[in-house]
């Protein structure tokens, strides 16, 4: 496996790649596991298209977040990935009031601006690890 910011075969680091947000989040999912044994994360798909066929597909509730963490346990984490220029919006932020309500915990994980990469999903990482210690969670 190339580590993220460097090409096939060299030896020196490109200069700071940019992910968007879905590429973030898929390193993020991938890596995670390896960090936290206990945690699983899914990608959540939020649906709505008309099919070839005519007719139309809808699957989610607008504005929820783009993944969610499972813990062994049953802790639940509701996570939205931003990229360092991103904001939420309208539907994401009534998502996030829906989970405070019910007392789901939600995260807003956002790359900084020049970070590398594997500093954003290593940070990501770090934050998750700390709600999961603030709501009660474990991780061993």
């Amino acid at each position: 496996m190339v580590p993220l910011g460097r090409t096939e075969g060299s030896l020196t680091p490109r200069t700071t790649p940019t992910l968007n947000e879905t590429d973030l989040l898929w390193a993020f999912i991938s890596q995670a596991p390896k960090a936290l044994p206990s945690v699983r994360i899914y990608r959540r798909a939020v649906v709505n298209v008309q099919a070839v066929q005519g007719f139309r597909v809808r699957a989610g509730i607008p504005g929820q977040a783009d993944a969610y963490a499972l813990c062994r346990g049953g802790l639940h984490v509701e996570l939205e990935t931003k990229a360092a220029t991103g904001r939420l919006e309208q539907a994401q932020k009534r998502w996030r009031a829906f989970c405070r309500e019910f007392r789901i915990p939600h995260m807003v994980l956002r790359a900084a601006p020049d970070e590398a990469p594997e500093a954003t999903v290593e940070r990501w990482i770090d934050e998750l690890a700390a709600t999961l210690l603030l709501s009660g969670g474990r991780d061993k």
